[in-house]
């Protein structure tokens, strides 16, 4: 009887997608996110300036909001000229002179269970 060697299953090839982000005053201070699309990047890094855009539907605006206020009785809120979420992304990084290149995608192998 043949004696049965088990082959292990080949891990699958995934798609990291890396975005630069950059501060366009400092050319020096730039850093990578993962992200699986600009938004997302945009999202991730207006995140780590330390601030988040929320949509208020009361008056169908969008607002930048300090992620963790130093005063939570008097968060810094400011009112966004946006009407939609990708271009209130746009306006903040602008204002605060960050940009996010375009997306590298690289292949990685997924990592394993063992």
């Amino acid at each position: 009887m043949a004696k049965y060697i088990p082959i292990p299953p080949r891990r699958a090839l995934e798609e990291l997608t890396i975005f630069m982000a950059v501060n366009l005053t400092a050319k020096d201070d730039r850093f990578t996110i993962e992200a699986s699309n600009e938004n997302s990047a945009k999202a991730q890094l207006i995140y780590k300036l330390g601030y988040r855009v929320e949509y208020i539907d009361e008056s169908y605006s969008y607002y930048l909001v300090e992620d963790e206020p130093k005063d939570p009785q008097d968060p810094r809120i400011v009112l966004l000229n946006s009407a939609s979420l990708e271009a209130a992304y746009d306006e903040v990084l602008k204002a605060a002179r960050w940009s996010v290149s375009e997306p590298i995608t690289l292949l990685s192998k997924g990592d394993d269970d063992d």
